[in-house]
């Protein structure tokens, strides 16, 4: 969530061209953080994630 925020509040300030180039560039990391894993993980073993904010 914490990059979704960011790539909207600083798309605000750019160009439409340029801001979607920083948005992939901002979310990119998110699939491989160890929260989305985890969340990924959770779903399969139908339990509540356990997210560390990483």
């Amino acid at each position: 969530m914490a990059a979704v925020e960011r790539a909207v509040t600083e798309r605000t300030a750019l160009r439409d061209e340029v801001a979607f180039v920083e948005q992939d560039r901002i979310v990119a990391s998110v699939p491989a953080s160890h929260d989305a894993k985890e969340g990924a993980r959770a779903f399969t073993e139908k339990r509540a994630p356990h997210g560390q904010g990483r």
